[in-house]
Order: structure tokens, then C-alpha cells, then sequence
């Protein structure tokens, strides 16, 4: 159906598109149905897999762009034309992986266990093509990078459908404070081809088997064997970095997260099951999950009910969503969600017009 080199050109492509916008049709029988859902899962995985591949190779071009214009601005340089200079640096800004680095033509002094703040103009053409925000398709540029220089296992076992992007993502974040050829050897001992008698095998079947959790306890007992200092360093960097956040949920509710050590995550919420257990059994009608959420608010803020919230919550709304019934969301200044004008207009506490 699909042959030659026009295949692996943009147009190629978008018949592959389209030839999968035919999938699914009544005519298929149930096993039919179930055998393409099985190719369609390798499908995605082997996209993944292409994606890797053309953004590594996108990233190595504009590294060469990106040089070309830091010739150009040492040109400048000598010859003392400043506008020039600035506008070959901002080039070479734009085509380069690491800011740091394009923006003096040195090697980046940020350690690649850290991990650069960069790939800013690779990532925002990756996201512009992709339609995903620079912050996120700098992660796919790293994945890229790591896949192709570091974990040929992996990109081999995502290539073959056997494991996800998200997987392979998993794969890359618990081996970030090993070194490249560190992480090879991780790649060989969780994905790779060798056993333990030496024959050769398909791990990466295996590994596909997996669940999310069993796998990253695997590569993280790798990455200890590995180099266990690291791995120590990195557990007492995440202690440092502890915190407590809060982001929106939908139906005007929120989410308030903590980073926590294990050990205080794990007494937190015991002590809140405890808590939940000892009301419910002396005849609280509310849930568990309820009763665990009042009681975290409770113990936090001091107040007697949950509901006793000492704080003011300023609502901006139009003068016909609050006085005439318009139906047009209120909003929280600084917070996401809109609030529908029915509960914003029967809100305790001042409203903001």
C-alpha cells in the first residue's frame, strides 16, 4: 500500500493519515477489532519512534546552522560591527540546543546531569509542529537526544512497538544523573538483547510487560548498581526540593499537592486514614475520602469545620451575571477555572465588580 521512498515524505505521511481515518469500519468482526487495536498500540509506539528520529536529526542540522552563525558572529566580532554581532548571536541562539553555549560558542558549563535550561529554539520548532507549549518539547528533544546517543535498547524497543513513548520517558528520567555511558549500560541490562547466560533475547517484550511502577523500580535499580552515588546525590536533592503547590481542578475545585520524603507522606496520610476511620466508626455519615479532606483542612488552617474557611475569595463578575442572571462565568483573579455565575452569585463574602 505503502512503498517506496514517498512513504517517509511529509505527503507519504499524510496518506498514512488518511488511510487510518478508514480503520475501525462496521464490517470488522470483534477479533478483527481487537488484532487492530493490538497494531494500532505498535503503531503509536513506532511514530514515537519516528518522532525521535527526525527531531534527533532536526536538532544535529540546526546545530550546524546554529555554528555557521557563530562564525559569522566572531566575523563580526573582529571587525567590530556590533549590530551584526547581535544579530548573528540571536541566530545562533535560535538554532542551537544550549542557550549557554550558543551564546558564548564555549561548551555549556551546565552539567548534563542537571540538565540545560535551553533548547529553546530547537524545542519551539518541535512544538510548533508538534502544537505543544516549548517546556514540554524540550523534554521531547531531550528523549530524542538520549534515545539516539545513549539507549539504542530502548529506541529499538520503541521502533518495535514492544514500549511506549511514555514508557521510554520513564526510562530516561531515572537514569538523568548517570553519565552516557552509564545509561548505555543501564539501556543493555533492563532492554538489552543479553541474558544472563549470555543468549540472546528480547527483552524488550518483557519490559513491555511491565507496569509503569515495576519498570522504574527496575531502571532505578540499575542506575544503583550502576553508580549508587548519584543516585543518593539525586534522593537528597529531591529532600531539598520539598514543597507544596496548588493547581486547579475542574467544578471550581482545586488540587493542593506536597513533595514530601516518603517516610512524612506516608505518616501524613496514615494519620489522616486514622483519623477517617475513627469518625466513620463512631457514625460519621460522610466518605472516608470526605472525612480525610476535612480533617487535612482542618488541621492545617486551626478552624473547627472545614468549611470555615478564613479567607476571602475575590470574584469578578459582570454587573448583568450578578444582578440580572447572566449566565456569563465569574472569574478568580489569578486562578484559572471560571466560576459559574449561579454559585459565584450565592458566595459568601464580598464580590469584586
Amino acid at each position: 500500500m505503502f512503498e517506496g521512498v514517498a512513504m517517509v515524505t511529509a505527503e507519504g505521511l499524510e496518506a498514512l493519515v488518511s488511510a487510518l481515518s478508514r480503520v475501525g469500519s462496521d464490517g470488522d468482526s470483534d477479533q478483527e477489532r481487537v488484532d487492530q487495536l493490538a497494531v494500532l498500540e505498535r503503531v503509536k509506539s513506532a511514530v514515537g519512534a519516528a518522532q525521535v528520529r527526525v527531531t534527533a536529526a532536526l536538532v544535529e542540522s540546526q546545530a550546524q546552522v546554529a555554528q555557521a552563525w557563530l562564525d559569522r558572529a566572531r566575523e563580526c566580532s573582529d571587525a567590530g560591527h556590533f549590530d551584526g554581532w547581535r544579530a548573528a548571536r540571536g541566530q545562533a541562539r535560535a538554532a542551537s540546543v544550549d542557550d549557554e553555549g550558543a551564546a558564548t560558542g564555549q561548551p555549556s558549563t551546565r552539567s548534563r546531569r542537571r540538565g540545560s535550561s535551553g533548547l529553546t529554539g530547537v524545542a519551539a520548532q518541535v512544538a510548533l509542529a508538534r502544537r505543544e507549549s516549548p517546556v514540554r518539547d524540550a523534554q521531547h528533544v531531550r528523549l530524542a537526544l538520549a534515545l539516539t546517543t545513549e539507549m539504542p535498547h530502548t529506541l529499538a524497543a520503541l521502533e518495535a512497538g514492544e514500549v511506549s513513548e511514555w514508557r521510554a520517558q520513564i526510562i530516561i528520567t531515572e537514569t538523568a544523573t548517570l553519565t552516557s555511558e552509564q545509561r548505555t549500560l543501564v539501556d543493555a541490562e533492563v532492554v538489552g538483547p543479553v541474558g544472563d547466560a549470555g543468549d540472546a533475547r528480547d527483552v524488550g517484550e518483557q519490559v513491555g510487560a511491565l507496569g509503569d511502577r515495576e519498570l522504574a523500580r527496575r531502571v532505578r535499580a540499575a542506575a544503583y548498581r550502576v553508580d549508587a552515588a548519584s543516585v543518593v546525590a539525586r534522593a537528597a536533592k529531591a529532600k531539598a526540593e520539598r514543597r507544596v503547590t496548588i493547581r486547579p481542578a475542574p467544578d471550581t475545585m482545586a488540587y493542593v499537592t506536597a513533595l514530601l520524603p516518603v517516610a512524612q507522606a506516608v505518616a501524613a496520610h496514615a494519620a489522616l486514614t486514622a483519623a477517617a476511620d475513627t469518625a466513620r466508626a463512631g457514625g460519621d455519615e460522610r466518605g472516608k475520602g470526605q472525612v480525610m479532606a476535612d480533617t487535612f483542612v482542618t488541621r492545617l488552617t486551626g478552624q473547627t469545620a472545614a468549611d470555615a474557611v478564613p479567607v476571602e475569595v475575590q470574584l469578578v463578575m459582570t454587573d448583568r451575571a450578578l444582578l440580572a442572571g447572566n449566565t456569563t462565568p465569574a472569574q478568580i483573579p489569578g486562578y484559572a477555572p471560571s466560576l459559574p455565575s449561579g454559585p459565584a452569585r450565592c458566595s459568601p463574602g464580598p464580590v469584586t465588580r
